[in-house]
């Protein structure tokens, strides 16, 4: 008995402390920096195939707008959004073997280099930028 009083207080004390409550900072009427990435030009397609009992079809439907067009409208709309002002800070290559970011071959992540950070750090300074998005 002893044993399920227990665990069920450390339980309870576990859940507790994941359903706390973190604040969140409010920001707005600030100047947010962004930046796009380039190095992925290539553009999205919509790929349609129906089947039917009689025929197969499929078509493909290129999108209208490259995938670093389509980052770059919604990084600017999001911050719009919050009612802070959009800056933007120029486009940061990505490419692998850039001097900017460098690859994990372990997850696939993109990471900044110290030349990268130093980049948008200039940037950020040049441009009186409160805040930056990547």
């Amino acid at each position: 008995m002893l044993k399920k009083i227990l665990i069920i207080g450390i339980a309870s004390t576990l859940f507790t402390g994941c359903a706390s409550q973190v604040k969140i900072e409010q920001i707005s009427n600030k100047r947010i920096g962004y930046s796009s990435p380039i190095g992925y030009e290539s553009n999205l397609c919509h790929g349609y195939t129906g089947i039917t009992v009689f025929q197969n079809t499929g078509t493909k439907h290129e999108l209208s707008s490259s995938i670093s067009k389509m980052y770059q409208d919604a990084l600017e709309l999001g911050i719009k959004n919050t009612g802070n002002t959009p800056v933007y800070l120029g486009e940061l290559s990505l490419i692998n073997n850039s001097e900017y970011a460098k690859f994990s071959e372990w997850d696939h992540s993109i990471a900044l280099t110290d030349n990268g950070k130093r980049y948008l750090n200039k940037k950020i300074k040049d441009e009186n930028i409160d805040g930056c998005s990547l």
